[in-house]
């Protein structure tokens, strides 16, 4: 957008400048040519003719030109005038263009601006652009990472899946076995039961026999023992029926548990947890049961067996002590085996708790791991990243110099690379194919498992469900047997009915006949009522009608004006339209013209151009013009005379122009007197309108407090939800403690765990070095053995691999589950919480939005009536604009009138007309644009403080929900994702109320069309009422005339008949019996006509049910008329039409009133009538009374007329009903009539708003149009200011674009920020919950991460510490090995002493030497060929070892770590010991050296042989030393030189060297075995070389050459010599041995380079002296044993016990030498002697020596100087070489591993799919036997409801049965009702007769009490009937609600619902299972607590209830005694 508004202003620019310079080039033009004729002066005569012919080519030019055109003609002589006028002009042109100098300048300068901020933005650009590809870089990256991301996500979604698809079925098999456990324990109970019965049994059989033995004893006590065996008999029958209940509640259990298995994959975590709970309680509950029956027995019992103690004691004590014994051995039995139960489910329990610890544990360790490789992985990459880039920099410049290294070392690197893949792939592959076979078995073994436990479950339900079926059957055959017996006593109880009923027929068919006659009178009479009333409501109905129409001709007549009204103002609107779009149609002709202009200056310039040209050419024409020019003033001349004639007429037009001029100013004074009036109207109203905006502001001010408030309750409505939260989160937290502490128990047992693998794997390592070591000794079998042994080693780890992968799935699947069942029970917890939460706004909602519509609707009203107001005044305003456009209208012809004269006048006019108005046009098109930016600028500037406004409210607005989300995110995206949703809503509710707002406009036709439905529809339904309540009302009338004319012509029959009763009376006193029986009959029809009644009295409930659904539908309607007022509350239309409408239902609604009126006081009337009718009934009463002294006739009365009254309040209270609701209906009415009111109010008042909005716009438009015609007169002042407002305008124009762009920028911005706010939002919301559950997954593994990463940091510092540790004990090493190399050489110096003595024996003994070569010779072949035999296999050994250490060099690295510290420790332990053991054997040489001195002293004679020897051995001595001296430097100077070179070679040796240490242990230890056998074999030869000391001599000189060479080897092999020959030298040997012990514990580095070191001097040596191999091969052998000695000190210091082996045997061989040869002893003693005269010597050669060590340290210092330099160096480039190859191993391994990985993974999808496929065959093998057997349940259940089904319809028939023959019986009544009337008639007539006859009053007065008392006992029967119908009505009723109840038990017994309680009577509260049942309930309870027939309304009370016999027994007693003393007309029973 920058860039484009940037390059917009560029070109915008462009063009300014480019018209600029077209400008100051027409000016320069006209400057030049003035010049011109200032120089020619008088010459100016020849100018005229060019420009006449440049004047078509410019045509458009400005004002100036034509000016200058006519100037020049018009000047005579006097050219002074025009010299002056045109130097005005050349100054006026000069300033000008001074102007445009400047402002070219400005222009310059700004765009030199423009091109540098253009060139800066392009550099931000670029850096912009190159950002932007970074970031699509690292997008890419990321999305990558996502992606793998998310494919991990899926795998491990999937792993879940089937993870728990396992864990379900392994949930099924628990469950399956837990059903198996209950029924088993339920067959226990049963057989319990079965036993306790049978020993009941045996109980009864024994106690019949003690019955027997007592009868014959005890025969006046049989009575009593036949009661307690009847009691005994009733306990067992409870006994029985307490077990079959204790059998239903197991069963309940069942099918509850076979319920709880459908339910087992949503509640495996509750049942787990619950079933412990659940059996406990059981069991409690049966031990409870067991026990309260037992003690109910005993209790029993004990009442029994006191009563007869005295009669029955000894066998009753016997059958009781059995029976407690019993009872208390089976109690102990259940409780024994209870416990059982319990301690092997714990047992249970802790086993599957400890295997899902170590599944955990071990799926822990693994996903460890993984994430360990994964990170290492990823660490390898970034690691081989920024090496690449760094070797990038490098390879550069050292490519030239490594080619040819790099392309060797690719080859050998390549090479080993596939030998590595080979073997991997063969490894892999081969435990690919292990691990694949044994899955193959374990999942067919699994399967045949599943397949034999499948079978024997669907076998045992089979067997249960069938058990179950016969036992239903057996239940519900008793209970069709227990309803046949009820059936059969119902059916004899008929027949006697029936038979009565026979007797009453007989009656009735007489009383039916006198029926017909009365129903005929009153047919009769109710017709002629019926016309009548129809004729009212026809009249009635026309009256209405008529109202009708004359309010429809109203309505139409003012919808036509509205009509008309909204005509006359939409062509206002068109008109005004019309005027805006002429105005803007200027405005672009103005900007044409202005482009047209701009062209024609281009054109201009190019004919500058061409004038130019042509100046030239005329300048070579003028002197052909100056002659032309003569010809030329001639013709002046005469144009100036028509100049003149010219300027006379102009003067004419001008003085014209005056008086049209004044006229138009006259015009304009009144138009601006009438504008000014106008403004102070609209003043007036603009203050009304604002004092109503006030008012409406502050009532917005008050409904924003309102909403505050509102905001207020959320808000504190949320901080009690969080508050929820927080203790839900406390909950949270005290569960993850629970699991944080089951997490460490379940890491200290993985700790344990893998500490018992590692000591497996010690041992494991320690097997493997057994069978090395047995591999040294048998070669081929042991390579056999091993391969043996690897294959099995694997086989048990893939075995042991498998195991864990299967345990880790099972236990992460449990797990998965568990944590699954505690998700969905937070989310349920949650859900609930939200759900209330959403009620809760719900409710808040809808009581704000009725708050906020009434308020609206209250500001509807008042803007309504402010509208009328102002349509008033705008029409009056109107009719004034209306006459002022006439006026003009006229003025208007006059102006154009004018116009066409002045035409007319002259052609010169016209021209001067034309320009003037072009100028005028332009100028009012200027203004006018002028004045419309300034309007626009102003309306932009409005806008934009709106906007501003409104931005900074939304901006608030959204901060505030932003700020809100945030806290509902922190509070509520733990828990709840929902409450954000309701949120959202809350805000979709706001925008809906808005969008509501702007589309209220758009649905006004849509409004028309609802108002016209609902007047229609509101017609239809008064119709309906006015029929409905007209019906009603008819009815009743008839009802009670009927009622009226049967009494009054009862009353009639009964005054004539009362003479004929009193003869009849007199005749039928005998048939009162008759009359008794006639009597109990007519009380049985008045009961029918009771239940006729009540069937009434229900219709008409019926009927008011129906007015309430009415009304529901009435105020359905309602709700929905407030909907639609709601939405059209602004539409003007729908106004007007509703007004019409409201008129109409108000005249409606008067009408309906009146008949509503007119209805209730003929209802009124109907009453009076009714009472005047029964003040007649009264007046006859008392007539009666006086005339009549009969008790009967009176009661008859009384009880009809009490009837009466009953009767017709009861129509009273229905009529008055009828009116309530009439007059509830009519009020709803007017409300809604009312509401219409509001609308059309507020209607009216948004029509005032839009009228008034409507003037303003036309005041605006009259400003505008008076401003046009005031800058027309001010057109010629202007002239001089058009540039000026040209760049005025441009200014404004770029500000206009600038603030236009401003505008649409923050707009979109706004409309992007809104749209990115709500995406955002909802993406927030979305990725809120997936980052939940990502964080709960990866809070667990980043914990799990974080312990292996502390663990992994922990090692690493302590391998890098000990790397430390090493470095400078190795240091240290170096240091004191120097030291050590310097002792060794003062012992050396020791040494050449004691050689020197030694030489002496040695030529003694070359003689036996002499004869020892020829055996000697033949050893050296066999060690020849054993040292072959031990190369080949050496050679053969290293290839395969190298191959196995290459792989092993991982596990060796450590365990390294670990051996060190072990052997650091046993060496410490061995030196220790043999430090001891060296001292012992020390004292023991000192006592056999005492022991030798002692012998010594003994035997002198041997000293003389002695001396010579020694003489001559010092001799020798004295001559080898003198030789060494010389040669030693020299020796060592060849040394150090070799040994500089062969450094650099050999320490690349080192490494192969430490590998090969382990294996050459073994291979040294026969090497030693062998050595020892030689030694002694030598020590034999030695005892030959006392004969042989000649060849001695000549080996002696050859010995004294070679140790030149190998002074260092040979003086430590003399010390050996030494320490065999030498017993006196004891303490040189212990202070050698205790600086061998030292050397060994730290000689590791320096060892090694002594080896490498003798294996080139072994090589010279054999170069050298080939003849002399017996040594040579002697020394190597004493320098291999030296070499196993340093290498055992690696590994185990072993090397001390064979050198203390070595020392013993070689004291033992010295100590055997003086024993075998006897001279031997005597020679020794010679040798102590000689032995204190070589100490002697040897103190002279110990000064000689300690010269030589000063020189040899001095080498020494300068050799170590030299070999730390090299090693540094060495150090340095092997450290570099180590680390490319391991990270190219790295790499390599990586690479390798991740193909594993792939190749892994693809094989576990194969499993997982074929798992997934064979669970899913079991799953739907187990759905096929789940639906076979619904089926066959189903099929059962069918059969079951048919047989009910069967049984309903008996019942029916039954019912029916007897509503007929209740029908019956009431016709029968009916018919002797009537009879009876008849004979009362007939009495009465007698009676008057007798009155007449008899005047006695005595007799009267008997026949009055003997009547009365009949009169008595007739009532008294006839209650005594109705209270037996009644009972018979309610046990109908019980009847039909026991089958209701019998079926749904049923149904419910076949499916399966659970037990509600072990009681037989229910204390649920759910008891009816229907409502029938309840208001049966109701209205029984209703009677009761109102007096009437108390105890059977308890009976009834009980029955219903399920009361128990304790307390109905008492409720019954009560009742009895509350009729003792109540009347005895209350009832019988």
């Amino acid at each position: 957008m920058d860039q484009q508004a940037k390059k917009h202003l560029q070109e915008e620019f462009d063009a300014s400048l480019e018209e600029k310079d077209q400008h100051i080039s027409v000016l320069q033009t006209q400057v030049s040519l003035l010049k011109q004729r200032l120089r020619n002066g008088p010459m100016n005569i020849d100018l005229p003719k060019p420009f006449p012919q440049m004047e078509p080519q410019a045509e458009g030019v400005s004002k100036e030109n034509t000016d200058s055109d006519i100037e020049p003609v018009v000047v005579d002589g006097a050219s002074a005038k025009t010299l002056e006028v045109l130097q005005q002009r050349v100054k006026r042109q000069e300033n000008l263009l001074q102007r445009c100098k400047e402002t070219i300048q400005s222009h310059k300068e700004q765009c030199a601006l423009l091109t540098s901020e253009k060139e800066a933005l392009q550099e931000q650009l670029d850096e912009r652009l190159q950002e932007l590809e970074k970031m699509k870089e690292l997008h890419m990256a990321e999305k990558t990472k996502l992606i793998t991301q998310l494919r991990d996500a899926k795998n491990l979604i999937e792993q879940l899946e089937q993870d728990k698809g396992m864990v379900i079925a392994e949930t099924k098999r628990q469950m399956h076995e837990t059903l198996e456990m209950k029924e088993e324990e339920i067959a226990q109970l049963r057989s319990r039961i079965k036993q306790m019965t049978t020993q009941g049994e045996e109980l009864r059989e024994q106690k019949e026999k003690s019955e027997r033995a007592a009868f014959e004893e005890l025969e006046k006590a049989l009575s009593t023992a036949q009661k307690t065996e009847e009691s005994r008999r009733k306990m067992k029958a409870e006994m029985d029926e307490q077990i079959k209940a204790i059998e239903k509640t197991r069963e309940e259990e069942r099918s509850s548990l076979q319920q709880e298995l459908s339910r087992v994959k949503q509640e495996v975590v509750d049942v787990t947890k619950k079933s412990s709970e659940q059996i406990a309680k059981l069991q409690k509950l049966h031990e409870e049961e067991l026990a309260s029956k037992e003690q109910e027995l005993t209790k029993k019992f004990q009442t029994q067996e006191r009563q007869f103690q005295e009669q029955m004691k000894i066998a009753l004590e016997k059958s009781q002590s059995e029976y407690m014994k019993i009872t208390q051995e089976k109690e102990q039995q259940e409780s024994l085996a209870l416990e059982e139960l319990e301690l092997q489910k714990k047992a249970i329990l802790m086993e599957s708790e400890n295997k899902l610890r170590n599944l955990q544990q071990e799926a822990e360790t693994y996903r460890t791991r993984i994430l360990e490789l994964e990170s290492s992985l990823e660490k390898s990459l970034q690691e081989s990243k920024n090496q690449s880039e760094d070797l990038a920099v490098h390879l550069e410049a050292e490519k030239n110099k490594h080619n040819k290294e790099i392309t060797i070392m690719v080859e050998k690197h390549k090479a080993e690379l596939e030998s590595l893949q080979h073997q991997q792939d063969a490894l892999w592959t081969e435990k690919l194919q292990v691990l694949k076979q044994q899955h193959q078995t374990e999942m067919e073994k699994l399967r045949e498992k599943h397949e034999q436990e499948k079978e024997t479950l669907l076998k045992d339900k089979e067997s249960l469900f069938q058990a179950h079926i016969e036992e239903m059957n057996e239940k519900t055959l008793e209970k069709l047997d227990v309803k046949q017996t009820e059936l059969e006593s119902l059916s004899s109880e008929l027949s006697e009915v029936l038979k009565t009923r026979e007797k009453l027929e007989e009656e009735l068919s007489v009383l039916k006949d006198q029926a017909d006659k009365v129903k005929q009178e009153l047919e009769a009479k109710l017709d002629e009522q019926k016309s009548h009333h129809q004729q009212q409501v026809e009249s009635i109905i026309k009256e209405q009608e008529i109202s009708i129409q004359r309010t429809e001709k109203a309505l139409k007549d003012e919808i036509n004006q509205l009509g008309l009204l909204l005509k006359e103002k939409d062509k206002h609107l068109k008109e005004h339209q019309a005027r805006v779009e002429n105005l803007e149609a200027d405005v672009k002709r103005s900007e044409e013209e202005l482009r047209q202009a701009s062209a024609k200056l281009a054109l201009f310039q190019s004919q500058q151009s061409t004038t130019h040209e042509q100046a030239r050419a005329s300048e070579e024409h003028l002197a052909q013009l100056q002659q032309k020019l003569l010809d030329l003033e001639t013709e002046r001349i005469l144009l100036t005379k028509q100049v003149a004639e010219v300027e006379t007429q102009k003067k004419d037009v001008c003085a014209e122009l005056d008086t049209h001029k004044i006229q138009v100013q006259d015009l304009r004074q009144q138009l601006e007197n009438q504008k000014s009036e106008m403004e102070e109207k609209l003043q007036a109203l603009t203050q009304h309108y604002e004092s109503q905006l006030r008012d409406t502001n502050t009532e917005q001010a008050q409904t924003k407090q309102s909403l505050i408030e509102k905001e207020n309750v959320i808000l504190q409505m949320r901080e009690g939800q969080s508050k929820e939260i927080e203790t839900l989160k406390q909950k949270l937290s005290a569960k993850e403690d629970s699991f944080s502490v089951l997490h460490e128990e379940y890491e200290t047992k993985l700790k344990n765990q893998e500490k018992k693998m590692e000591k497996i794997k010690q041992k494991a390592k320690e097997m493997q070095e057994t069978l090395k070591k047995k591999l040294v000794d048998q070669e081929a079998k042991l390579k056999k053995e091993l391969e043996n042994t690897v294959l099995e080693l694997s086989e048990k780890e893939k075995q042991f691999n498998a195991k864990i992968v299967e345990m880790a799935q099972a236990n992460s699947a449990r797990i998965s589950d568990a944590v699954s069942r505690l998700e969905t029970n937070q989310k349920e917890q949650i859900e609930s919480l939200t759900e209330v939460h959403r009620r809760e706004l719900s409710d808040v909602v809808l009581v704000w939005e009725k708050k906020l519509n009434q308020q609206a609707e209250e500001l509807q009203e008042k803007h309504e009536l402010q509208l009328q107001e102002k349509e008033q005044e705008v029409a009056e305003l109107k009719q004034k604009i209306l006459q002022s456009g006439c006026e003009k209208e006229e003025m208007n012809k006059e102006l154009t009138w004018l116009k066409e004269e002045g035409i007319k006048q002259d052609t010169v006019l016209r021209e001067l007309w034309e320009q003037i108005q072009e100028k005028s046009a332009h100028m009012n098109s200027l203004s006018q644009n002028e004045t419309k930016l300034k309007a626009q600028l102003e309306k932009l500037e409005v806008d934009l403080n709106h906007s501003l406004k409104e931005n900074s409210s939304l901006q608030e607005h959204i901060i505030e929900l932003e700020m809100l989300a945030e806290k509902d995110k922190l509070k509520v995206s733990e828990l709840t994702d929902k409450l954000k949703t309701t949120d959202e809503e809350v805000q979709s509710l706001k925008s809906s109320h808005e969008r509501n707002e702007k589309n209220l406009e758009d649905k006004s036709l849509e409004f028309r069309k609802l108002s016209e439905e609902l007047a229609v529809q509101l017609d239809i339904y008064s119709k309906k009422t006015e029929a409905l309540l007209q019906a009603k009302t008819n009815e009743l009338i008839n009802i009670s005339s009927c009622k009226i004319n049967a009494i009054l012509s009862r009353i009639s029959h009964c005054q004539h008949h009362t003479t004929k009763v009193k003869e009849a009376l007199v005749i039928k006193t005998c048939k009162a019996s008759e009359l008794e029986a006639q009597l109990r009959q007519l009380r049985e029809e008045q009961n029918t006509l009771n239940s006729s009644f009540q069937q009434a009295t229900h219709q008409l409930e019926e009927k008011e049910n129906q007015i309430k659904s009415m009304k529901t539908d009435i105020e359905g309607l309602v709700m929905e008329k407030e909907a639609l007022q709601k939405e059209g509350g602004n539409q003007q239309q729908a106004a007007s039409e509703k007004e019409s409408c409201i008129t109409q239902l108000k005249k409606e609604l008067s009408e309906n009133i009146n008949a509503v009126t007119l209805m209730k006081e003929e209802l009124k009337e109907k009453k009076s009538e009714i009472s005047s009718l029964s003040k007649q009934l009264t007046d006859l009463n008392t007539q009666l009374q006086n005339s009549i002294s009969l008790t009967e006739k009176e009661a008859a009365i009384s009880s009809l007329s009490k009837r009466y009254d009953e009767q017709q309040c009861e129509l009273l209270g229905q009529v008055q009903d009828l009116s309530l609701k009439v007059e509830t209906l009519s009020k709803e009415k007017i409300s809604a009539l009312e509401q219409v009111e509001h609308l059309s109010n507020k209607f009216s008042e948004w029509k005032k708003k839009a009228q008034s909005k409507f003037v303003q716009y036309q005041s605006t438009i009259k400003d505008l149009q008076m401003q046009l015609e005031l800058k027309a007169k001010e057109a010629n002042e202007k002239d001089e200011q058009i540039h000026g407002l040209k760049e005025d305008l441009d200014q404004q124009n770029e500000r206009l674009v600038c603030l236009k762009g401003e505008m649409e920028d923050k707009k979109s911005k706004l409309e992007k920020k809104e749209c990115n706010l709500e995406t955002e939002l909802k993406t927030q919301m979305t990725r809120i919950v997936e980052l939940e559950e990502h964080l709960t997954q990866k809070t667990t593994e980043i914990e799990s991460l974080n312990e292996t990463l502390n663990n992994y940091n922990q090692q690493k510092d302590t391998e890098q510490k000990e790397m430390l540790q090493k470095l400078q004990h190795i240091q240290e090493l170096g240091e004191e090995k120097d030291n050590r190399i310097k002792e060794a050489e003062e012992k050396v110096s020791r040494l050449e002493k004691q050689v020197s003595s030694m030489k002496s024996e040695l030529e003694a003994k070359k003689k036996e030497l002499e004869h020892a070569n020829s055996g000697m010779k033949g050893k050296e072949e066999e060690l020849k060929a054993l040292e072959d035999r031990l190369e080949l296999e050496s050679a053969a050994k290293l290839a395969e070892l190298k191959k196995k250490a290459e792989q092993k060099i991982a596990a060796i690295k450590k365990q390294l770590l670990s051996q060190m510290e072990e052997k650091e420790q046993q060496y410490k332990k061995d030196t220790e010991g043999h430090l001891g053991e060296l001292n012992t054997k020390l004292q023991e040489k000192e006592r056999e050296i005492q022991v030798l001195e002692e012998k010594l002293k003994g035997p002198p004679q041997s000293e003389a042989s002695v001396i010579p020897r020694s003489a001559e051995h010092v001799a020798s001595c004295a001559e080898q030393n003198v030789d060494p001296k010389g040669c030693v430097q020299k020796a060592y100077d060849d040394k150090i030189s070799a040994l500089q070179r062969s450094l650099m070679e050999k320490e690349k040796l080192l490494q192969r060297l430490e590998q090969e240490k382990e294996e050459m242990v073994s291979s040294h230890s026969e090497m030693q075995c062998r050595y020892q056998e030689l030694l002694i074999k030598i020590e034999h030869a030695e005892a030959k070389q006392h004969e042989d000391q000649v060849t001695i001599n000549h080996l002696q000189e050859e010995l004294e050459e070679k140790s030149k060479k190998y002074s260092l080897i040979a003086s430590q092999h003399v010390e050996e010599e030494g320490g065999k020959n030498n017993i006196g030298a004891k303490q040189n040997l212990e202070n050698v041995v205790d600086d061998v012990q030292k050397a060994l514990q730290e000689k590791e580095l320096a060892c090694q380079i002594l080896e490498q070191k003798i294996k080139e001097l072994d090589s010279c040596l054999v170069r050298e002296r080939e003849g002399h191999r017996v040594e040579m091969e002697e020394l190597t052998s004493k320098f291999e044993k030296l070499q196993a000695l340093q290498q055992q000190m690696d590994g185990k210091n072993k090397p001390t016990e064979a050198l203390e082996e070595s020392g013993e045997e070689k004291s033992k061989s010295h100590a055997l030498q003086p024993r075998l040869p006897g001279n031997m002893e005597a020679e020794h003693n010679d040798l102590e002697f000689k032995l204190a005269g070589a100490e002697q010597e040897k103190q002279k050669l110990g000064k000689e020596i300690v010269k030589l060590q000063k020189d040899l340290r001095m080498l020494r210092k300068e050799h170590q100087q030299e070999l730390d330099i090299m090693k540094k160096e060495y150090e340095q480039e092997m450290e570099e070489k180590i680390k490319q190859e391991q990270e190219d191993l790295e790499l390599k391994h990586n690479s390798t591993l991740k193909q594993l990985m792939r190749e892994f993974h693809t094989q576990l999808a194969q499993k997982e799919q074929e798992l997934e496929m064979t669970i899913k065959e079991t799953i739907d093998k187990a759905q096929e036997v789940e639906a076979e057997l619904l089926e066959s349940h189903q099929e059962e259940t069918n059969q079951l409801y048919k047989k009910i089904a069967e049984k309903e319809d008996d019942l029916q028939r039954t019912a029916k049965r007897y509503e007929e023959i209740l029908d019956a019986r009431e016709e029968e009544m009916t018919a002797k009702v009537m009879d009876l009337q008849t004979q009362l008639e007939e009495l009465q007539n007698k009676y008057q007769e007798r009155l007449q006859q008899e005047d006695s009053p005595g007799n009267d007065k008997i026949t009055i009490m003997e009547l009365q008392t009949q009169l008595a006992q007739k009532t008294t029967l006839i209650s005594d009937s109705k209270l037996k119908e009644q009972e018979f009505r309610e046990q109908i009723h019980n009847l039909e609600d026991r089958l209701k109840k019998y079926e749904k038990n049923a149904y419910a017994t076949t499916v399966g619902t659970p037990y509600k309680g072990g009681n037989l009577y229910h204390t649920d509260v759910s008891l009816f299972g229907e409502p029938t049942e309840f208001e049966y309930l109701r209205k029984v309870l209703f009677e009761y607590m109102m007096g009437r027939e108390t105890k059977t309304m308890a009976k009834v009370i009980t029955t219903v209830l399920k009361f128990p016999d304790d307390q109905t027994q008492k409720i019954l007693e009560r009742e009895d005694a509350r009729l003792m003393y109540t009347s005895p007309r209350s009832g019988i029973f």
